[in-house]
């Protein structure tokens, strides 16, 4: 059994391997240097990331006020907007000749002319 085992282990070219081995690893460390030389990258563009940034804020950068519920939000997406012309909101109209600038809670009522 011993013999058989030392010319399994004999049939083996080991220093082969272990050449093999030192190369692979040589070449490992030559590109971590490469790597290290080349750090730190280069950063990305900014201006692409800038410009939308700022359409972003823009989009966002407005006060929507809900007229039903008082809610505000900046997001257009949030709300169902619904015409002047949509026929439920003729009761809320104030006759032209009536002039009521504030209401007692001192907000601004503006007045819908007829179309």
């Amino acid at each position: 059994m011993i013999e058989k085992i030392r010319q399994r282990y004999n049939s083996y070219n080991f220093s082969a391997l272990i050449c093999y081995r030192i190369s692979e690893l040589d070449a490992q460390f030559a590109d971590l240097q490469v790597k290290e030389q080349q750090w730190p990258l280069p950063g990305p563009n900014i201006m692409p990331m800038y410009k939308k940034y700022l359409t972003h804020t823009y989009k966002l950068g407005q006060n929507i006020i809900c007229a039903c519920c008082g809610c505000i939000s900046h997001d257009i997406m949030e709300f169902e907007i619904v015409p002047q012309s949509y026929d439920p909101l003729c009761h809320l109209r104030i006759p032209e000749d009536v002039n009521i600038p504030f209401d007692e809670n001192m907000i601004l009522i503006e007045k819908i002319e007829a179309a």
